[in-house]
């Protein structure tokens, strides 16, 4: 949210949707940690958020507008270490709170840092608290980009990647958005 007006490609995909939908919509901005319950109690019509295998049988999900690769990010000077799933045993890891890498990690033997604030953990990765910090692809890129943190690389890790997705507590909503988004994807509007 910028001056109060909410920013992002999820904001912008949505506006299109909605308008082509022609549905009319407010956003409710919200934290993440409450996203779920707003649309698990349908206090919200209409998230978006990554599938969770976990919520399937208690919501609707859309199909995939788009997957969220993860990356592990660490020091430049530690590049010749291996950071794969591999090699995380007594390493330092800081992530986002997200079941899958909290499993992959402890069996891993990594020490688990869950952070809240992500341009904040990479900052001080870069500093030396941590020893890499897991996040998707874009974020690596846009937060080591925008804060100049040019002692970090990023790499990929085979992990299987996050789908994000409109939830929703009606069925009926979710279908005619499923259709909508075909078209947008046919049409090329959801690469553009």
């Amino acid at each position: 949210v910028v001056d109060g007006i909410p920013q992002g490609l999820d904001i912008k995909l949505t506006q299109e949707l909605m308008r082509r939908m022609n549905l009319p919509y407010n956003y409710c901005p919200n934290t993440w940690e409450n996203i779920s319950g707003d649309v698990i109690h349908r206090r919200v019509d209409l998230a978006m958020m990554v599938y969770s295998p976990y919520r399937k049988n208690i919501v609707n999900y859309s199909q995939a507008v788009f997957r969220l690769y993860y990356q592990v990010v660490y020091r430049v000077n530690e590049q010749g270490e291996l950071f794969d799933m591999r090699h995380m045993e007594g390493k330092e890891i800081a992530y986002m709170s997200s079941r899958p890498i909290t499993d992959t990690l402890s069996r891993a033997g990594a020490i688990l840092h869950v952070i809240r604030d992500l341009p904040k953990a990479l900052g001080d990765l870069s500093r030396g608290k941590y020893d890499a910090v897991i996040c998707y692809r874009y974020q690596a890129r846009y937060h080591i980009k925008n804060q100049h943190l040019n002692n970090l690389v990023a790499e990929d890790l085979t992990l299987t990647p996050r789908e994000y997705c409109y939830v929703s507590g009606n069925q009926q909503l979710i279908n005619a958005i499923n259709k909508e988004l075909s078209k947008m994807d046919s049409e090329g509007v959801i690469d553009d």
